[in-house]
């Protein structure tokens, strides 16, 4: 800091930035919350004039000098602060992306109940991005699976918009295409009217009320009887 208020350099300047994103990357790395941080700038500036104070003292400095150094001190410290709130934005950004990717991937549970056959319980709200990443995920697990039948209960989801009642159907076609399946259980009154808007042909799928239903269709209902 005492560098850059002799020298005014602006390569001095793109250091006290990148000093401020080092700090950043080390609050997120000890769990330290912005407002935490940023608080403790204030201690960092009181110290700073604390010495600023002495030095005055002990050399005598002028009012002029003393106001240069404000006039040069406050651009470089708000020059720390902004590297140190960009860097930790960005690295909770990425962070949050992770989390939310890793999270998306743990609620596609493809559930295998015997050969060639799994369950996919979806809950909660879909949007359009998850719903791409049920398709990509479903997709590959069947594969990896070897899936020929999965039902697809949708007693616990709650659909945003029409789009994403749109990728669950094509979900189901793209399925087709690799030799599985589909039965989709639970097809309430919105979804049904959803599909009526899009105009997408329920009769072309299997669909069952519940799914005890649908275990019924694939033969398990059988089995269990006999």
């Amino acid at each position: 800091m005492g560098e850059g208020l002799k020298t005014q350099d602006d390569k001095f300047k793109i250091n006290i930035i990148q000093w401020g994103k080092q700090v950043g990357e080390v609050a997120i790395k000890h769990g330290r919350s912005l407002e935490q941080v940023l608080s403790a700038t204030h201690f960092f500036r009181t110290a700073i004039w604390s010495f600023i104070e002495d030095q005055t003292k002990t050399k005598q400095l002028s009012a002029g000098q003393i106001f240069t150094i404000a006039k040069s001190l406050d651009p470089l410290l708000d020059q720390a602060v902004y590297g140190f709130s960009q860097s930790y934005v960005e690295n909770y950004r990425k962070i949050s992306e992770v989390f939310t990717m890793a999270l998306d991937e743990l609620s596609v549970p493809n559930v295998p109940v015997f050969d060639g056959v799994a369950i996919l319980p979806l809950v909660g709200d879909i949007d359009t991005n998850r719903a791409q990443m049920i398709i990509n995920q479903t997709m590959q697990r069947a594969t990896e699976l070897e899936i020929s039948k999965l039902i697809l209960d949708l007693s616990g989801v709650s659909f945003g918009d029409t789009m994403v009642a749109n990728h669950i159907f094509k979900l189901a076609d793209g399925l087709s295409l690799l030799g599985v399946k589909t039965i989709i259980t639970w097809i309430s009154p919105a979804i049904a009217q959803t599909s009526v808007q899009l105009d997408i042909k329920l009769e072309r799928l299997v669909t069952c009320a519940t799914l005890k239903q649908a275990l019924a269709n694939i033969g398990y209902g059988l089995l269990q009887e006999t």
